[in-house]
């Protein structure tokens, strides 16, 4: 065999290994399933001249308050009230809407239509006033506030992008049977983004 005849097979099979290489990449987060988050004891205590938490559930953190008149976040709490990045709260997309009788795994896709924008500063889109808010509360002795099971939110980023959301626990530490001494405003969560824009959680 020639030394032309080695180089042509040689760069045959260097082409083909490539494009096996080509086909078997997948692109990161393209047709994967998106993945569930769990944020721990976010402080939504307000007092020292905060009105509201903000967060990106895009980028799991925090927000400055500083850039609460940005589309950098996507939900803000404060104490067991809950707002999203839409009209006279932010220059965002977002809309929000409280599913219950939902088993929060089972929550497949989003609904397509039912979701509230704040067009106004009240009502709030989901607050301590709203008989079917996301909570019990026990009221005297121990004052508790618990989170009622099979609700849960769903709702837009500030850039249209849906998400399902759970709350674990309003206690730091999210205590399993919280009591009169557990510290309260310290948001446990779960929850699932979808980044392609489709309203699918598979």
């Amino acid at each position: 065999m020639n030394k032309f005849m080695i180089l042509l097979i040689g760069a045959i099979l260097l082409f083909t290994i490539s494009c096996s290489d080509d086909n078997n990449t997948t692109d990161p987060g393209n047709g994967e399933p998106p993945k569930s988050i769990v944020v721990k004891d976010l402080n939504a205590d307000t007092t020292g001249g905060k009105i509201w938490i903000f967060f990106s559930l895009r980028e799991n953190k925090e927000i400055d308050k500083a850039d609460s008149a940005s589309t950098k976040w996507d939900i803000a709490f404060n104490k067991t009230n809950i707002i999203c990045n839409s009209g006279v709260r932010g220059p965002g997309n977002g809309a929000i809407q409280l599913l219950k009788g939902v088993n929060f795994s089972d929550l497949t896709e989003a609904p397509e239509t039912g979701y509230f924008q704040e067009d106004e500063f009240a009502p709030l889109a989901i607050n301590k006033s709203n008989p079917e808010s996301w909570y019990n509360y026990s009221g005297p002795p121990n004052h508790v506030i618990t989170p009622k099971p099979g609700f849960v939110i769903v709702m837009k980023t500030a850039d249209g992008k849906y998400v399902k959301l759970r709350i674990i626990s309003y206690y730091k530490g999210a205590p399993e049977n919280p009591d009169f001494d557990s510290v309260p405003r310290y948001y446990t969560f779960e929850y699932v983004y979808q980044p392609d824009g489709s309203r699918n959680f598979n």
